[in-house]
């Protein structure tokens, strides 16, 4: 749970831009008011200067300004009926600062019940986007979305931008939670348009962490705090305190779910203590799971649970059905590391149910996913049901067209602000010419001279011109032709490691219904050795590179592989590794990829009788030639005879893989057994 939550800031969003004075500097005027009204005589007045000042109160005071609307009521048949909407109005916006989403949706529910759309489009329609506002936080997205866009139907035809920017941002929050994060970017440029033409600071500072939220369900977790970094300095710049802790808490979720947890630690506590220091309840449970995550993390899971347990009272308290999805998964899964999975199971479940009541694709592809690793070993059927269930989410959440999308939709907005400039100099320059022939007019006979030379070099510009366009218009083909070939590829490798895992899944199913263990045996190294090429493959579509890998990266995804396959702990064998920073062609990092996959396993299996020990790989560039070592300090290799007549399948498979470089293999004992490998046939990626 992170930037999914929209921030609380956000979600009194509309409120606050649709209120005719926005909250800024009159909080000296506040107090001079208060006077003011407990002197008024007339009941009249009264109900004027009490709605004049709640709408510059209700974003500062909340209990304050109910109050003060409370003490209309003996009063209230005198208020007009905009007057007694307008009541309704800010005593909603004051209940949904305070968390309390029923009693938002009560009062609108009530302003709707007064007013007709004839009647009164702007209240109408305000009563719309609160509604809408409302039915989002509490995870109904269908309902929400229906009322945002009848609001929008009547704000677009209005000349107010404001209201159309923020109800375009409330539908790209939508957009974003059901995983059609093409639809969320182009409804938050939009609404970026529209504040940027107003200067409003608060608008464009939202948009802006709404945008990096973008990015980091996406896993760009670079643009992704690069946005959040840019939100919160914008926040201190604003002086907006909720915003402030909502920005600390996006960069801690980032840096967390990137694997800095120092990091995430320093911003998520500094989060915590700008909400308690303002009070602000309704956004704690956020904060608290991600501590309890980092917990989990770190290996404190009772920890994680009682952070988690906290979170999940404040969320039921507010009524949060996506944050009570987060922390019930975190929850089963704190449980399923200390090895409750019946517990583990049941939090997973409610979940998912959750996320499915909201169509919240992020979340059910969590739970599913969870629901497969604790049914995997108990109940094959069920939990391929939910492995499959997860992989056809995850194609939704992460597949080629988004990601292509949110670039391409980038550069059109920039491209129509450049396109705006240019025409402004363009039109500027018309009128300099217009000017300019108007001073010359005397001058006829230069004025001809010149209209033919220029006539002349406009005929050699045009030729210039069409030349140039015809290049562009190559060009375009061109890179068309490479954009396409460049997704059929990441398809490809889709694909491909798609199957592969689909193989290893059929492989560790199969394992398990087998009673001969040297059967087993095989079935899990061959499983190791598909998991090997599919991580790969995995790699090659996710990256911009499609012919290259990063060695160093895809080294410590195959060392966890292998520490989870063969159940074994990073704190009793230490990997020691001096991998160079490579980018190394796919043909190369498959065959050193399954030698490494071979050797390491051959040493976790056999080189250490107490469980115990170190495992030293080297790979590094030596005089043209890659060097590829690996050492460990167990009980050596006791029949080197076996080697050397290949006896081994394993070590046969690392003669065909050296020979295939052009490589050289030696191996020997000493403190334990030492495998050297130079290959002098070797690519780097293009």
């Amino acid at each position: 749970m992170h930037t999914k939550k929209a921030s609380y800031l956000t979600t009194i969003f509309f409120l606050l831009l649709t209120s005719s004075t926005l909250v800024n500097t009159q909080s000296n005027n506040i107090d001079s008011l208060l006077i003011i009204l407990a002197n008024e005589k007339s009941d009249t007045a009264k109900i004027s200067r009490t709605l004049h000042i709640a709408n510059l109160l209700f974003g500062k005071d909340q209990r304050k300004t109910i109050q003060l609307l409370q003490n209309l009521e003996p009063i209230l048949p005198l208020a007009t009926k905009q007057q007694q909407l307008n009541r309704l109005h800010y005593l909603g916006a004051s209940y949904q600062y305070l968390g309390k989403l029923d009693s938002l949706e009560f009062f609108n529910d009530v302003i709707l019940s007064q007013v007709t759309k004839e009647e009164n489009e702007k209240i109408y329609a305000r009563a719309l986007a609160n509604l809408g506002t409302a039915y989002r936080a509490k995870g109904d997205l269908d309902k929400a979305t229906e009322v945002l866009e009848e609001a929008l139907t009547v704000f677009d035809t209005q000349e107010n931008d404001a209201p159309k920017g923020s109800i375009r941002n409330g539908l790209g929050l939508i957009y974003q939670a059901q995983g059609d994060y093409q639809s969320a970017m182009k409804v938050f440029l939009e609404a970026q348009g529209y504040f940027e033409k107003l200067d409003h600071e608060v608008g464009q500072a939202i948009i802006i962490n709404n945008i990096g939220r973008v990015y980091h369900d996406q896993k760009n977790y670079n643009n992704a705090i690069t946005n959040y970094k840019e939100y919160l300095k914008r926040s201190k710049k604003i002086g907006n305190g909720n915003s402030i802790a909502n920005a600390l808490n996006n960069i801690g979720v980032a840096f967390m779910d990137e694997g800095q947890l120092d990091s995430a630690l320093f911003y998520l506590e500094k989060s915590i203590a700008k909400k308690e220091e303002l009070d602000i309840r309704s956004t704690l449970a956020t904060s608290l799971n991600n501590i309890g995550k980092i917990a989990n993390l770190k290996g404190n899971h009772q920890e994680a649970i009682n952070y988690s347990k906290q979170a999940l009272v404040l969320a039921r308290e507010f009524e949060n059905k996506k944050d009570q999805a987060y922390i019930l998964q975190e929850l089963a899964k704190s449980y399923q590391n200390l090895s409750d999975n019946i517990t583990a199971k049941s939090f997973f479940q409610q979940a998912l149910n959750l996320a499915e009541s909201m169509g919240n694709v992020q979340l059910q592809y969590n739970s599913n996913e969870g629901l497969y690793e604790i049914l995997k070993t108990k109940n094959s059927e069920k939990a391929l049901k939910h492995l499959a269930a997860a992989y056809e989410l995850k194609d939704s959440i992460l597949n080629i067209q988004n990601t292509e999308a949110l670039t391409t939709m980038r550069l059109e907005n920039d491209f129509e602000k450049i396109e705006l400039v240019t025409q402004q100099k363009i039109t500027t320059l018309e009128l300099q010419e217009e000017l300019q022939s108007t001073r010359l007019s005397n001058q006829r006979n230069i004025i001809i001279g010149l209209v033919l030379v220029l006539g002349l070099f406009g005929f050699l510009l045009f030729q210039i011109f069409r030349q140039k366009n015809k290049i562009e218009d190559q060009n375009q083909v061109i890179q068309k032709s490479l954009k396409e070939k460049d997704t059929l590829l990441r398809e490809i490798h889709h694909r491909v490691k798609n199957n592969l895992q689909v193989i290893s899944s059929l492989l560790s199913i199969q394992s398990r219904n087998l009673t001969d263990q040297v059967a087993v045996d095989a079935l899990n190294e061959g499983r190791s050795r598909v998991q090997t090429m599919s991580l790969i493959h995995q790699d090659l579509y996710q990256q911009d590179q499609l012919t290259g890998i990063n060695f160093q990266k895809y080294f410590q995804q195959l060392i966890h592989n292998l520490f989870t396959t063969y159940n074994i702990s990073e704190e009793n064998i230490e990997i020691i590794a001096e991998i160079d920073d490579l980018n190394l062609d796919v043909d190369t990092v498959i065959p050193i990829g399954l030698i490494l996959n071979e050797l390491i396993t051959n040493s976790l299996k056999y080189a250490f009788n107490k469980g115990e020990g170190k495992i030293h790989v080297i790979l590094k560039e030596e005089k043209n030639t890659l060097l590829l070592e690996v050492k460990d300090n167990g009980i050596g290799i006791q029949k080197m005879e076996n080697i050397s007549e290949n006896n081994s399948y394993g070590f046969e498979l690392i003669h065909a893989l050296v020979d295939k470089l052009d490589g050289e293999l030696n191996i020997s004992n000493n403190d334990g057994t030492q495998v050297r490998a130079i290959f002098k046939t070797y690519q780097k990626a293009a």
